[in-house]
């Protein structure tokens, strides 16, 4: 079995700048308000748990939590904004690295035929 890992890494301050990203095109569908991301804090290591600040555009600070699959669709997101390739096929997870940095890995398993 061949395994492809693909590894990108934010620090918190570029983390910021994605979910800001992600809340301004998803969270409407999710029933945010359009906003600025002031700041973020890690809730949890494992699985990935993180709030988010949001200044909305109406005055209103407002308070979100992103479970690891929120951080995973918006580092999706902003890399597909971004023209970053990622595969469909790949098994997409978020983690807090032991440095403090939000990885982003995308593992590929195909078969290798040996005949």
């Amino acid at each position: 079995m061949a395994v492809e890992i693909r590894r990108i890494l934010y620090s918190a301050d570029e983390f910021k700048v994605i979910a800001n990203l992600y809340v301004n095109l998803v969270g409407p569908s999710m029933g945010l308000a359009e906003g600025t991301v002031m700041a973020i804090d890690i809730l949890e290591d494992d699985p990935l748990e993180v709030r988010v600040h949001i200044q909305a555009r109406d005055g209103r600070q407002i308070q979100h939590v992103f479970d690891k699959d929120n951080v995973v669709a918006a580092m999706t997101t902003f890399c597909s904004e971004m023209k970053i390739p990622l595969s469909k096929k790949s098994v997409k997870t978020a983690k807090k690295n032991s440095e403090g940095k939000f990885t982003f890995d995308m593992v590929i398993q195909s078969a290798v035929n040996l005949s």
